[in-house]
């Protein structure tokens, strides 16, 4: 499949993991001015604003067996993009325990300036503690919700202030679906993009959320 392009784009992962088993999180911001590509120091830049605002503001709401290891970023509006990095030693989180699964998530909903059907732009990030569960374990407590959208907020206003004259993004593109008949289905191809919509608020979301993780097993 050809290379989509998205002009003045960059994404950005923050990986870590969840007692030894490994999350990321994928983000995407765009510059203010079009048709400028990313340079290195933006990208570590932006990174490294990244990672210091999860620290600062996301580790307090995070299990202490959830651990953040850095923030790679890529720029994809060219075929040889520019790449950065975040510095700085891993962090884990504080919150005492007990600590949930692995596979448990707090859902934070992005909310644009674009109204359309269908699913909307998300984010499966790492748990606190079970202390900040209901007590039914469905939901997380209100105050904790209302904390989590605060933090992730100020997490990413750390990294616009890190690399000024950017904003969070997410791409929409345009789909082709071709018949597949030996195997029965419809085979759907990126073919270019749709749009680029600004994201203007983070809201996490109070029932539990839940990542399935592949699991093997030996013999």
């Amino acid at each position: 499949m050809a290379q989509i392009l998205v002009p003045g784009v960059a994404q950005v992962v923050m990986k870590g993991t969840i007692s030894a088993h490994p999350w990321a999180n994928i983000f995407h911001f765009k510059k203010d001015l079009a048709g400028q590509n990313w340079a290195i120091s933006e990208l570590n830049a932006l990174c490294q604003g990244l990672f210091a605002g999860a620290s600062t503001n996301m580790k307090t709401l995070w299990g202490a067996n959830v651990t953040c290891n850095e923030v790679v970023g890529v720029d994809l509006g060219v075929s040889a993009p520019a790449t950065g990095i975040s510095s700085g030693a891993a962090f884990a989180g504080t919150l005492p325990g007990p600590e949930c699964t692995p596979a448990t998530c707090v859902v934070v909903s992005f909310q644009s300036t674009s109204r359309y059907r269908g699913g909307h732009p998300r984010a499966y990030m790492p748990p606190g503690d079970t202390a900040s569960l209901t007590a039914t374990e469905d939901e997380w407590l209100a105050g904790y919700v209302t904390q989590y959208s605060t933090g992730v907020g100020n997490m990413f206003d750390a990294a616009f202030a890190a690399q000024p004259g950017c904003f969070q993004c997410a791409a929409r593109y345009i789909y082709e679906y071709t018949d597949d008949p030996v195997r029965h289905k419809y085979i759907k191809t990126r073919k270019d993009v749709k749009e680029v919509v600004q994201i203007f608020n983070w809201i996490a979301k109070a029932p539990l959320g839940t990542q399935r993780r592949r699991v093997s097993f030996a013999g």
